[in-house]
Formats: structure tokens, C-alpha cells, sequence
């Protein structure tokens, strides 16, 4: 059987060593005048606070306006509101704020003002604004350095930050900015994984499976294999399946081979290296089922993958 390698998921992070002197706001004072258009869908006394300059509540009237909440969604408002709180430190709209000019919503995209504003907030000690720093500096063309990718990665992931955890492991995992150490990454992942994350069990079952960081041991990489395959994470699903036709870790089953299998073509096996080779393996497994067994299982499949979601790769 062969087996996919190991998923990145993106890879998300990005660090920055961009000065906080610079930390103009670029909405140009705009975040002075809200707007006094529909805000009844808003609690009277938050609105209040907001209006009368508290920085807590202005975050939460942008957050309001942000996520659509009791408001028609409106990014513009989000970004007026967060920049009156982030104006006066508030280190959830600084990373908020940050995360708008990411992303170009409300804001022109912006991504060293976007480091400027995440900087501000993860010097506060913002987990989330920390771990976004690390994606911008990493992977969105804002300039910094690996070391301070890992800084950000690690003091994110000890705030129990999911996403962090996932990239610390990593890191980790193939010696980005720290010497590679499989064991650190099994450690990693293992947070992350235990908070659900997809990628973090399907890496964490690799290593399992191919013995790195930790001792070899089939049933735990077909135990995690199995969470992030119920996931839909079509790697997991792929390599439970060689699992089910190699008997290695659970029973050997080729009906289960040939349904995790066949859910992963589903899936899009487009993005797993050596796909016409994996493509052969779900055959093997078809070939030890009759036709009628295997039409059932395509079906079985099918409806399971109609109702679910596909999770990143």
C-alpha cells in the first residue's frame, strides 16, 4: 500500500518585527464617526458605552457589525468600532482590526498594517493575534523571521490556541526555524488533536504509523486516523483504509478497506501524491469483493460523503 505524506494544512502563520511607532491607523480617522444607521438589533446600554467611548464595548458593537449579529454584517462599521477601541489598546479590536486588513474586509487589504495592528495585540499577549502574526510572517509575504515565527507559534499553543498547536508541531515536524525533533511534534499535535482538529489527528496518526517521535503503533495511528477520517479529512480516510486491507492496527476487513477508499476518491485525491498508485490500491481492495458487494459499499459511500463535509487535506 502507499501511503500520503503529511499535511500542512496550509501551513497557517506569519511573524513581523515591524515597529509599533508606525501603528498609524490607515482608516484615516474614520473610526470617529460610526454610523447612527440601524443599531436597534444592539443592546441600548452596550451602544451606550460604545458612544461614550468605552473601548470594551466598542469592541463588542464592532463584533456586532462583524459577525451580522442583531445587525445587517457590515465590515466597514466592524473596522470604525474596532479602531475606536484599538485606538485606545484594546487588544481584542487591535487583533480584530488586524484581522480585517488581512483580509481586505471593510478596509483596503493591508498586510503590514495588518502585522502592525496584531503586533500591538499579541505584545498584550492576545493568542489569537499572536498566531496570526505567525501566519503573516510565515506564509503572507509580510517580512520577519523564522525565530519569531516560532516565538508566536509557541506562546499561542501554551495559551491552548488549536491552530498554534497545529503549526508548532509542524514546525517541528519538518525543522522550520527549530531542529527537527518528531517527538516535540507528537506533542504538538497531540494538543491539537485532542481539541478536534483534523490535520493534528491525521499527523499525529502518521507518526503512529510510520513510528517517528513515538514508538510504532498501528491501533493508535487507526485510532487517529479514525477521528480525522469521520471528519472528512480524505488523507485519514486513505490511510484507515490501507490500514483495513493490511489488517495492521485493526482487523483485517476489505470491505472497510474498500469503503474508506472509495470515500477518499470521493474526497478529491488530486491533492495525496502518487494518486494513480493509490488508485491501484483501491482496487486491490475492490478486487477481493464481489460486484454486488462493491456497488454497495460506492453507495454507502456516496451517501457519506453527501453528508458531510470534506476537511482540509
Amino acid at each position: 500500500m502507499h501511503w500520503p505524506q503529511f499535511s500542512d494544512k496550509a501551513f497557517y502563520v506569519s511573524l513581523l518585527a515591524l515597529s509599533t511607532a508606525v501603528a498609524v491607523s490607515a482608516l484615516g480617522g474614520c473610526h470617529k464617526n460610526p454610523s447612527t444607521t440601524a443599531n436597534n438589533g444592539i443592546d441600548p446600554a452596550l451602544l451606550a458605552k460604545a458612544q461614550a467611548n468605552d473601548p470594551a464595548a466598542e469592541f463588542q458593537v464592532g463584533l456586532h457589525y462583524e459577525q451580522g449579529q442583531g445587525v445587517p454584517q457590515d465590515y466597514k462599521q466592524a473596522a470604525v468600532w474596532y479602531g475606536k477601541a484599538a485606538d485606545q489598546g484594546n487588544a481584542q479590536a487591535e487583533s480584530s482590526l488586524g484581522s480585517l486588513y488581512d483580509n481586505g474586509q471593510g478596509v483596503a487589504q493591508d498586510r503590514s498594517q495588518a502585522a502592525v495592528w496584531y503586533l500591538k495585540a499579541a505584545d498584550q499577549g492576545d493568542a489569537r493575534a499572536q498566531y496570526r502574526l505567525g501566519v503573516l510572517y510565515q506564509t503572507k509575504g509580510v517580512p520577519g523571521h523564522q525565530a519569531q515565527v516560532v516565538d508566536l507559534y509557541t506562546k499561542a499553543a501554551n495559551q491552548g490556541l488549536a491552530d498554534a498547536q497545529f503549526n508548532l508541531g509542524l514546525l517541528y515536524n519538518t525543522g522550520q526555524g527549530v531542529p527537527q525533533d518528531y517527538y516535540q511534534a507528537s506533542i504538538w499535535y497531540q494538543k491539537a488533536a485532542y481539541q478536534g482538529d483534523a490535520t493534528a489527528q491525521f499527523n499525529l496518526g502518521l507518526l503512529y504509523d510510520k513510528g517517528l517521535g513515538v514508538r510504532q503503533d498501528s491501533a493508535k495511528a487507526a485510532l487517529w486516523y479514525r477521528k480525522a477520517a469521520d471528519q472528512g479529512n480524505v488523507r485519514a480516510q486513505w490511510s484507515l483504509g490501507a490500514l483495513c486491507y493490511n489488517g495492521d492496527g485493526v482487523p483485517q476487513d476489505y470491505r472497510e478497506a474498500y469503503f474508506w477508499m472509495d470515500l477518499a476518491s470521493l474526497g478529491n485525491l488530486t491533492g495525496l501524491s502518487n494518486s494513480l498508485d493509490l488508485a491501484k490500491d483501491r482496487d486491490k481492495a475492490a478486487s477481493h469483493l464481489s460486484k454486488e458487494m462493491q456497488l454497495q459499499i460506492q453507495e454507502r459511500a456516496r451517501k457519506w460523503f453527501e453528508n458531510n463535509p470534506v476537511k482540509a487535506q
